[in-house]
């Protein structure tokens, strides 16, 4: 199947995401901006998204970037690939592999979010999660909310900024 995607400026603000690491501090966004254009070499950074039959843009890939540019520049336009509407869970289980494989470095929790909402959601098993995208069983059981740490403490880490606390809490294989 061929899909065509558009390019057009988007402020990231008008940008919608299911989770995203989002950072405090904004000379270090700026730092992260500077160093990610520096290391494409010229090359234009586009967020890639995808319109909604509403038109509203919901991203897909190049989380980091976009955690830099909504805490740096969140109202300058910047260019975006935006490929046209999938249904949710295909959409999610795109941005699950995309930060396994591609984005590495987005955190436990990002991915936790999005898991999580494949299986409450879409009412997905963790092995169909897996064959679907071509990610090991493990590494999926991996990113599954430990079920020790109570859901009401889990919700109040985004107001205490406990964020990386939590991330290796639940990657402790000694907890």
């Amino acid at each position: 199947m061929f899909v065509t995607a558009k390019i057009a400026l988007v402020c990231p603000k008008k940008i919608k995401t299911y989770y995203y690491d989002e950072l405090k501090n904004e000379k270090y966004a700026k730092d992260q901006l500077h160093f990610m254009r520096g290391k494409q070499k010229g090359k234009t950074i586009s967020l890639v998204v995808e319109e909604t039959p509403e038109g509203e843009y919901v991203l897909i890939e190049r989380f980091s970037f976009y955690s830099a540019l909504n805490k740096a520049q969140p109202y300058d336009r910047v260019p975006c690939l935006i490929y046209p509407n999938t249904d949710e869970k295909a959409r999610l289980l795109h941005i699950l592999a995309y930060c396994i494989y591609v984005e590495r470095k987005t955190t436990w929790i990002f991915k936790n979010e999005i898991i999580m909402q494949l299986i409450e959601k879409h009412n997905m098993s963790e092995s169909e999660i897996a064959q679907a995208t071509n990610i090991e069983l493990k590494t999926v059981k991996y990113h599954i909310l430990d079920r020790r740490i109570p859901y009401d403490i889990r919700k109040e880490d985004n107001n205490a900024d406990a964020k990386s606390v939590l991330d290796k809490i639940c990657k402790s294989t000694i907890i």
